[in-house]
């Protein structure tokens, strides 16, 4: 009975928006839930205090990632109580709540970050605290919180993929991290034109593959085309890919459950699933804190500035 109980074991998360549960506020908590391979798992169940009292339900909404809005009370404790599909239970606590915290909100609409510095009821924000927004360590802003505790930013001239939103202060002491994704909505079309309609047999096909005439002139680079089969190749496998590997699992921590799936289509839902993937995953690039600070940790890798050979000469 003891190795199938082990075996059928979960792991459940749950990552306060923000960072900390703050006393006072009432919060974004996400959470993920796997089994022992790491794969997710659904989950359901209910957030209690430790009275056994109910303060909130949750549910699985995509790949064992889901959220509740949870009221936080000074001196309260919480513990979610869980349960799978096949009926297996779990009870685990919650992080503890902060009475002096400081943390970061976000809602985000297709163009439009709206952020709010929110804090615990016996928080004192400092007087020199920034928020600042970078995306692969290109910084977009630096705005100061006493002037303007809350706000609006506009999408459309940030790169696409992660947006890591950062509350420090003078002292580069970071208080709090968000990440959000930020798309790119007039992503440019490619045009494929094949020179004959209907080929023979291991014919030889010319394709003309270019952009439209208004995006012609802002798109200069270098460009690589992978042709495959169509018979050898299952589209209905969700992996990763070029967009995905680039703009999403390379920038954070953990595995991610078909990456492919948050770029086959851009809606509400999609959108939703891809927060919460913001939510429970952890930036991975550097330490904004040390870097800020000129603690530059030294590269794992040398610059490559050319192509390298290496090999072993044998008789």
């Amino acid at each position: 009975n003891k190795v199938t109980e082990n075996l059928r074991d979960i792991d459940i998360a749950f990552f306060p928006e923000g960072g900390n549960l703050l006393t006072g506020v009432r919060q974004m908590v996400a959470f993920k839930a796997i089994d022992q391979d790491g794969m997710p798992v659904k989950v359901s169940g209910v957030i209690e205090n430790a009275e056994g009292d109910t303060i909130s339900y949750l549910i699985t909404l995509h790949d064992g990632m889901g959220w509740v809005k949870l009221p936080v009370y000074e001196g309260m404790h919480y513990k979610a109580r869980v349960r799978t599909t096949d009926g297996f239970e779990k009870v685990v606590n919650l992080p503890e709540a902060k009475s002096d915290g400081i943390g970061i909100r976000l809602v985000k609409s297709d163009t439009i970050v709206k952020y709010a510095v929110v804090k615990s009821q016996n928080a004192v924000v400092p007087s020199d605290l920034y928020v600042m927004i970078h995306t692969r360590g290109f910084v977009y802003c630096v705005l100061p919180v006493n002037e303007f505790p809350q706000g609006e930013i506009s999408t459309r001239e940030m790169l696409e993929g992660i947006a890591h939103i950062v509350l420090f202060d003078s002292q580069c002491r970071v208080w709090s991290q968000r990440l959000c994704f930020v798309r790119r909505p007039d992503k440019p079309e490619l045009k494929l034109k094949a020179d004959k309609g209907l080929y023979y047999h291991r014919e030889l096909a010319n394709l003309e593959l270019g952009f439209g005439a208004n995006e012609r002139s802002k798109l200069e680079g270098s460009f690589s085309v992978s042709v495959v089969s169509d018979q050898k190749v299952n589209e209905s496998i969700s992996h990763t890919n070029i967009l995905s590997e680039l703009l999403l699992t390379s920038d954070l921590k953990g595995y991610i459950e078909s990456p492919d799936y948050y770029f086959e289509d851009t809606n509400r839902m999609v959108d939703r699933d891809l927060d919460l993937v913001m939510l429970t995953h952890g930036w991975t690039r550097f330490d904004v804190e040390k870097e800020m600070k000129g603690e530059i940790s030294p590269a794992e890798f040398y610059v490559e500035k050319g192509q390298f050979l290496a090999g072993h000469v044998k008789n």
